[in-house]
């Protein structure tokens, strides 16, 4: 799926390899809200967001990647609105 918004290309592909970054980072979480946070300003449709996280989540599952999945798990939840009322996405 790809997205053109102001000749911005906005792809699951990229999508993940910010995410992935951001595992090196030292806040991974807060680089990943902010990897999030720009991808659905620049307008990623949050349901396929939500769909590619889920996918990716069980993928670093197989993977046998805990503290990568954990994290991504921790952001989901603040996309989906299961966190307090300032983290939601």
């Amino acid at each position: 799926m790809e997205k053109i918004v102001k000749g911005i290309s906005l792809t699951k592909k990229e999508l993940l390899e910010n995410l992935s970054a951001c595992f090196h980072h030292p806040d991974p979480f807060a680089s990943m809200y902010g990897v999030l946070k720009v991808f659905l300003v620049r307008g990623y449709n949050r349901e396929q967001m939500k769909n590619d996280l889920t996918k990716y989540m069980l993928l670093l599952r197989e993977q046998q990647k805990e503290r990568e999945e954990d994290l991504i798990l921790e952001v989901f939840s603040c996309l989906v609105d299961w966190c307090g009322p300032h983290a939601k996405l």
